[in-house]
């Protein structure tokens, strides 16, 4: 108490800004992120790994988190059979073995991958 604190530097951080817009344009262009229903995949606190869905139809979305400092593969249940597309890195794809995606997340990283 009493002792003086640096000041926070407040700056516009563009790169968080991008993706933001990113993140609009892609639910505003994907009924299936506004209107599907929600369902928790994978919530591992141990290793700090989210997912979950959203369904709508026949079309499914996929959203993926690595909360942790490292990287991890992660092994996701998938309703389609049809390739799956990173809404965050257009052209980049995923297909379904076994009914499973997996994918490998750097630290810190997400993924929203979206049915075709």
């Amino acid at each position: 108490l009493g002792m003086q604190k640096p000041v926070d530097k407040v700056a516009f951080d563009s790169t968080l800004f991008n993706l933001y817009k990113q993140l609009i344009s892609m639910r505003k262009s994907n009924e299936v992120l506004v209107r599907g229903s929600l369902k928790y995949l994978i919530t591992d606190e141990a290793n700090r790994i989210l997912a979950y869905s959203r369904n709508l139809e026949k079309k499914e979305a996929i959203a993926v988190f690595n909360l942790s400092n490292k990287p991890k593969t992660v092994s996701i249940p998938a309703l389609q059979k049809n390739s799956y597309t990173n809404g965050l890195l257009k052209g980049k794809s995923v297909k379904p073995v076994k009914g499973k995606l997996v994918v490998t997340l750097g630290p810190k990283e997400s993924m929203v991958l979206i049915s075709k």
